[in-house]
C-alpha cells in the first residue's frame, strides 16, 4: 500500500499542531497567541467582545461550511488541526487558571457543547 493511502488526517493534523517547526513559530507566532490577537482585532473591528475560543470555533465552522459546498480533504485536515490546537489552548490556559478548565478536568462543572463566550 502506498504511503499516501496509509496516511491519516488525524496524524497530519497532529503534525501541524504539535510538531510545527521552529520556522513556523518564528513566522506566525504561537497559535494560541495568534487567536488571542485575532479576537482582539475582530473585537476592535466590530465593537463586540470576541475571545480566542470564539476564533477557534469560527475557523472550524468556516471549514465545515466550505466542506458542505465542496468536499476537499484540506477542509477536514484544517478543521481537525484547529480542534487540536483549541484543545492545546484550553489545556495551556487551564494550567494558568484552573477556573478555565473544562468539564473533563473539573467533574462538577456543567457540561457544554461550546466554551462560554462573552460575545453578544
Amino acid at each position: 500500500m502506498s504511503e499516501e493511502l496509509n496516511r491519516s488526517i488525524l496524524k497530519e493534523a497532529d503534525e501541524i499542531v504539535n510538531h510545527r517547526s521552529e520556522e513556523k513559530v518564528r513566522q506566525y507566532g504561537p497559535f494560541g497567541e495568534g487567536m488571542e490577537r485575532a479576537a482582539a482585532i475582530c473585537s476592535g473591528m466590530t465593537g463586540k467582545k470576541f475571545t480566542a475560543h470564539d476564533m477557534f470555533a469560527a475557523l472550524i465552522a468556516l471549514k465545515f461550511s466550505r466542506q458542505s459546498y465542496n468536499h476537499k480533504e484540506d477542509n477536514l485536515l484544517d478543521a481537525a488541526a484547529y480542534i487540536g490546537a483549541w484543545q492545546n489552548y484550553i489545556n495551556e490556559k487551564s494550567k494558568m487558571d484552573p477556573e478555565l478548565a473544562g468539564p473533563d478536568v473539573k467533574p462538577d462543572a456543567p457540561k457544554r457543547l461550546v466554551p462560554p463566550s462573552n460575545h453578544t
